[in-house]
């Protein structure tokens, strides 16, 4: 695991290309680059303190037996469908349709994991989602896993959409799934979530990736991954997310 002085650097970088204001970066210093999950996760950390306070987590899988990468959701960029963002302070903006939840009772760290009902029975709503992607990376598609990870995995903001209470009856990892931008369907699929069962990744949230945080806290929101891929919108696009029987997140960029 770096030092701390070097994931405060790491991460102070990482900070600078932020934004339509920031220049990405082209690549990482040897002194700095993260070589593993540990030394990527202390640097995503360094970030959080950075950016402040957080409203819940991201978590996510690309295949069902891959172990899941997080982020925090940071409170600057959560926000209320239907959402209004200016387009002035975005260098890009992907967007991608998620499901999530957010949590009624907190679960703090504990000496024995949390078994899958007792984080499923902490659950209080589901949600349907929109996450804005924007990597600090000149060439994202060229990162390895653990460069992903310390910028916590391209997250910029989260749009949530309304709460549904009664959602146990759905099969949320099922959903027929629709994106749409400026009104035209630019993703529909059945499904799309690439972890499979989704559940099993806020049960390893809750044991894993939140307890260097202190674990999870009453109100948290977590999304489960993107079920629709990554699509870039052009400035002024209103895109929204829907999902049969969850409802909708929708996103309007104004100039």
């Amino acid at each position: 695991m770096p030092t701390r002085p070097v994931a405060e650097r790491a991460a102070a970088l990482l900070l600078s290309a932020w934004g339509a204001s920031g220049t990405p970066l082209a690549g990482w210093d040897e002194a700095l680059r993260p070589r593993s999950f540990a030394e990527a996760y202390a640097i995503q950390d360094a970030v959080t303190s950075a950016r402040g306070a957080w409203g819940g987590w991201k978590v996510g899988a690309p295949s069902a037996e891959a172990t899941p990468l997080c982020a925090p959701l940071y409170s600057l960029g959560l926000v209320r469908s239907p959402g209004v963002l200016p387009d002035k302070d975005y260098r890009s903006r992907g967007m991608e349709a998620e499901v999530a939840f957010t949590f009624a009772r907190a679960l703090p760290p504990k000496a024995s994991p949390y078994s899958r009902e007792e984080v499923l029975d902490a659950l209080g709503s589901a949600h349907a989602g929109l996450e804005i992607v924007e990597s600090r990376y000149a060439e994202p598609a060229r990162l390895d896993p653990w460069a992903a990870v310390a910028d916590s995995q391209g997250h910029r903001g989260y749009v949530v959409g309304p709460g549904l209470r009664d959602w146990r009856h759905l099969d949320v990892w099922a959903l027929p799934v629709t994106l749409l931008v400026n009104g035209e369907v630019a993703v529909q699929r059945v499904g799309g979530n690439t972890s499979g069962d989704g559940f099993r990744l806020l049960v390893w949230l809750a044991n894993h990736g939140s307890v260097r945080l202190g674990g999870l806290r009453a109100g948290d929101v977590v999304t489960t991954g993107s079920t629709t891929g990554l699509t870039v919108v052009p400035p002024g696009s209103v895109v929204q997310a829907r999902f049969e029987g969850l409802g909708e997140a929708a996103l309007r960029f104004t100039p």
